[in-house]
């Protein structure tokens, strides 16, 4: 066996009188937090990595088995570490850095200093066998705990009411980390969609929570690592870094981390570092940093700044309010003022961006600019999606952007493609915009080449086919969906090339897995045809792209029986590769089958069934995402709560169950089936209660949507179908 901690090992003394066992003894550690603590005694293989920097050593540990996986990690590791050396300008303090791969384990990975731990999918990859998003993933949770040497471990948030000094800026920097080891993933177009789009959607809830939350007991920990703390987290240190300008930023955060090392910090020592560093770098602002911040960390929530151009006049009249998908007239008044410090910037062509500032008093509610530009050219606000915030236009510009769209839609920047399509179709999803014009921009697609506001457009359109899945009108909008989705598949093809880019990959992925789920003929005659050479060629690993892997067997198991979903079983329980088990898992609960998608949540909770613990939260999400299992798992979560309560025991495990098998409910007998199972374990939920409250908030915006917008849609979709 290995013994392995946070510390070099000094020595290994054998234990007299007992044949065997021996002791082995570590460096004393730097002072640091208990929570980053590591011990592990393990039979593991170790791969020792080219080290780029002779004062520290670079080694992976996994199973033995899966030894020839930890190539990948072994190179981006090290690179990354000397990249944040240089970038933080302060050396990593240990002589060493391990990293582990464990096969089942809770969270994805855990930054304890010097000997960092992950799920096997986020350490492990092969490349004949991982996918190209796998790939990522281990460089961006690696980049992700790397980061946390210096915020977490070198510099300790004071107490979990700052959790996110540390979980927001790794989520940020993971970015820069892995862009500098793999820079044609294109992360910084990436962290739009993956953190900034994605975290709006909880953080317009109500009750949703501010960043920085004050914690007055333990049970109220796990709650705050969420999406706020993580990705709300990373989308406004984006924002203040763009302000502020990289080299403020970057000389910042040095003096941060120099004044505050082997010690504790809260949000304001790192205000106040920026603030002086942006005086001594003339940086113009407004007022203090700690000023602007205190209003994006001590709130929850965000605004949508509401755009009216006064076309004779040639100004601009802007003004903001919080964003809500619903605003419950009967809640109980906020004490809070929802405005905020926005940096607005805008342009009307992409080459002369201008700014300004709206405030966050009363008196300042409305701001005006004189803009000359001409009243037939669009105005587009929030250039490249920096601010953490919506945009609304008036509807003359509404249709001013949908015309440059049709006409030339490569003269508006990728990113604030992707920020049109996100926008739109929120506002309307809030009732702030009509359906006919978010609709109506969708159109411009069939033109789009790009991946970034595909993946914008698609996420929101999710909604809308989760909310239709079981109407009349979902015939419509599968409709409307294959005559978007269809010149994208043309373009990039059912096959994998060698030859693609990263994002290319990703595009691929987002077509055929749309197209197939939508019952285009071509794409399902094609995923199912090669499912059936791979069951007749088990071994052959060359006949099913690992990037399509998941949509195929998904497709061919939907469109099959028990024979389909037997194979792909059989090889979740063969296959070495923690990723292609994650992939097959997924597929498993596309079956059509009720009784498949029930022994699938039986066996969740069978430490014997080949199905880990870690992986129980995922499959309760993946069947309740299939429509016919939806009713499956909340029946299942219902009957089975003591079972499943007492195998998870994590209440953050069971708040991510509660939220997936929920997602989706959208009509009234699901609210208060949700409302009684929440009042039947109102005393057993302990941290998983604010979860729970999110789940009763949504599934009443999905009532509300239904019975404000489902005709419009389907009113839209008859007009052009």
């Amino acid at each position: 066996m290995t013994a392995l901690s946070n510390m070099p090992k000094l020595n290994t003394t054998a234990i007299e009188g007992m044949p065997d066992y021996y002791w082995d003894q570590f460096s004393r550690s730097v002072p640091m937090s208990t929570y980053l603590v590591a011990m592990i005694v393990a039979d593991y293989h170790v791969h020792e990595a080219n080290n780029l920097n002779s004062k520290w050593n670079f080694t992976i540990y996994a199973r033995p088995s899966a030894q020839n996986q930890t190539k990948y990690a072994s190179e981006i590791g090290p690179k990354i570490l000397a990249f944040y050396e240089d970038y933080f300008q302060v050396p990593y303090p240990l002589p060493k850095q391990d990293m582990i791969a464990i096969p089942d384990f809770s969270a994805g990975a855990m930054e304890n200093w010097g000997l960092i731990t992950y799920r096997e999918t986020a350490l492990l990859y092969d490349e004949k066998i991982s996918s190209a998003s796998n790939k990522q993933r281990v460089a961006v949770v690696i980049a992700h705990e790397l980061a946390h040497q210096w915020f977490g471990n070198l510099v300790t948030m004071d107490w979990w009411s700052d959790l996110w000094l540390n979980e927001g800026f790794a989520s940020y920097v993971e970015f820069i980390g892995t862009n500098h080891a793999e820079p044609s993933y294109e992360m910084f177009q990436q962290i739009v969609t993956d953190d900034v789009q994605d975290v709006m959607a909880v953080d317009a809830l109500e009750s949703s929570h501010p960043i920085s939350v004050v914690v007055n007991h333990p049970d109220e920990i796990n709650e705050l690592f969420d999406r706020i703390s993580y990705g709300k987290g990373a989308s406004i240190i984006r924002m203040m870094a763009n302000i502020i300008g990289e080299k403020t930023f970057k000389e910042g955060l040095t003096n941060y981390l120099k004044s505050r090392q082997y010690g504790n910090a809260v949000q304001d020592y790192l205000w106040e570092a920026f603030t002086n560093q942006a005086r001594v770098n003339n940086v113009s602002l407004p007022t203090s940093i700690k000023d602007i911040m205190d209003t994006w960390t001590l709130k929850m929530g965000y605004p949508v700044v509401t755009v009216n151009r006064d076309y004779g006049s040639q100004t601009v009249s802007l003004s903001q309010e919080r964003f809500l998908l619903q605003r419950r007239t009967n809640a109980t008044q906020d004490p809070i003022v929802y405005l905020w410090w926005v940096p607005l910037t805008y342009t009307a062509d992409f080459k002369t961006i201008g700014s300004t500032w709206l405030a966050n008093n009363e008196s300042s509610k409305t701001h005006t600019l004189d803009l000359p530009i001409h009243d037939r050219q669009s105005l587009i606000f929030n250039v490249d999606e920096i601010g953490y915030f919506r945009v609304n236009y008036d509807h003359q510009n509404w249709q001013l952007i949908f015309e440059q769209l049709l006409s030339n839609h490569s003269s508006i920047s990728i990113i604030n493609r992707a920020q049109i399509m996100d926008d739109s179709l929120n506002l309307a999803q809030g009732g702030l915009l009509d359906y006919d014009i978010a609709l109506n921009l969708t159109t411009y697609l069939v033109l789009e080449k790009e991946y970034l506001p595909w993946e914008s457009a698609l996420s929101s359109l999710k909604y809308m086919a989760s909310m239709m899945s079981r109407s009349s009108g979902y015939g419509h909008l599968k409709k409307h969906m294959k005559k978007l989705l269809l010149p994208l598949y043309s373009l990039v093809g059912f096959n994998d090339s060698p030859l693609d880019a990263h994002l290319t990959i990703y595009k691929r992925i987002n077509a055929v897995s749309w197209t197939c789920s939508m019952g285009h003929s071509d794409c399902v005659a094609n995923a199912v045809s090669t499912y059936k050479r791979w069951m007749a060629d088990p071994d052959n690993i060359e006949i099913v792209s690992p990037n399509l892997k998941q949509i195929i067997a998904c497709t061919a198991i939907r469109e099959g029986g028990e024979e389909e979903w037997d194979f792909a079983f059989s090889r979740y329980n063969e296959t070495n590769v923690a990723a292609e088990k994650a992939s097959l898992l997924s597929a498993m609960s596309c079956s059509n089958q009720a009784w498949i998608l029930g022994r699938m949540l039986e066996w969740t909770l069978n430490p014997g069934s080949g199905i880990r613990k870690q992986d129980g939260a995922a499959v309760f999400s993946r069947v309740a995402s299939n429509p016919l299992g939806r009713y499956i798992a909340f029946n299942f979560l219902r009957d089975r709560w003591a079972d499943i309560k007492g195998f998870f025991k994590t209440l953050s495990s069971l708040a991510r169950i509660v939220d997936a098998v929920t997602r989706g409910f959208n009509t009234e007998l699901e609210l208060k089936e949700l409302l009684q199972f929440r009042e039947d374990h109102q005393e057993e939920l302990g941290n998983a209660a604010r979860s729970l409250q999110q789940s009763v908030d949504r599934a009443k915006n999905n009532i509300a949507w239904m019975k404000q917008n489902y005709d419009k849609v389907v009113q839209w979709l008859e007009r052009n179908y």
